[in-house]
């Protein structure tokens, strides 16, 4: 029996890539939930032509309205606590990475998801997915002489500390998350 809600139709076409894979590979194994979370991802990155987007639980719930009011999109109509258990099923499978973010004068932000792409994400002159969707260029920088010297446990962590920051402003957030969030410095080898 068909419910209250019927459809009045497709505006002019606009679209939204999707890859392939999703139809030919995924839907299958995908719940309804899985595909519901993935397609509205995919809808708020590669339909405004970002490979990645920061994106709260309760947008990816309830949708997007401006600070005036207007409802730009109405969300996967899931509960949190179908989003949250589907978000952890599309990470597990190896389908979406996210970052979540959190500063020390905000707190808890929105979490940065995008799609996880076979093959090194950045490549030469590029970071992340594919320079089709308008990355922008690695900034080129001038080398710098490294000087070898012995530092201690604690000047090693601050080190890194230091790359991370630096390379952080160089990346975008889904290639920070996926290859360098979290990760520590083991060992110093000059040679």
């Amino acid at each position: 029996m068909l419910g209250a809600f019927v459809f009045e139709g497709f505006s002019s076409p606009t679209y939204t890539q999707v890859p392939d894979e999703l139809f030919d590979q995924l839907l299958p194994d995908l719940s309804g939930s899985e595909t519901k979370i993935l397609l509205y991802i995919i809808r708020r990155t590669f339909g405004f032509k970002k490979d990645s987007d920061d994106i709260s639980l309760s947008q990816l719930v309830k949708g997007i309205h401006t600070k005036g009011g207007t409802q730009l999109d109405r969300g996967t109509g899931l509960s949190k606590a179908a989003v949250a258990s589907g978000l952890k099923s599309l990470e597990a499978k190896g389908i979406l990475i996210s970052h979540r973010n959190r500063s020390k004068e905000k707190g808890d932000q929105a979490t940065t998801y995008s799609l996880h792409f076979k093959g090194d994400p950045v490549s030469k002159y590029w970071t992340g997915g594919s320079p089709n969707i308008g990355q922008v260029p690695v900034q080129k920088l001038d080398t710098q002489e490294t000087v070898i010297q012995e530092v201690g446990e604690q000047d090693r962590q601050q080190l890194w500390a230091k790359c991370l920051a630096s390379l952080s402003s160089q990346m975008t957030k889904a290639n920070f998350a996926t290859w360098l969030d979290g990760t520590k410095l083991i060992s110093l080898n000059p040679t």
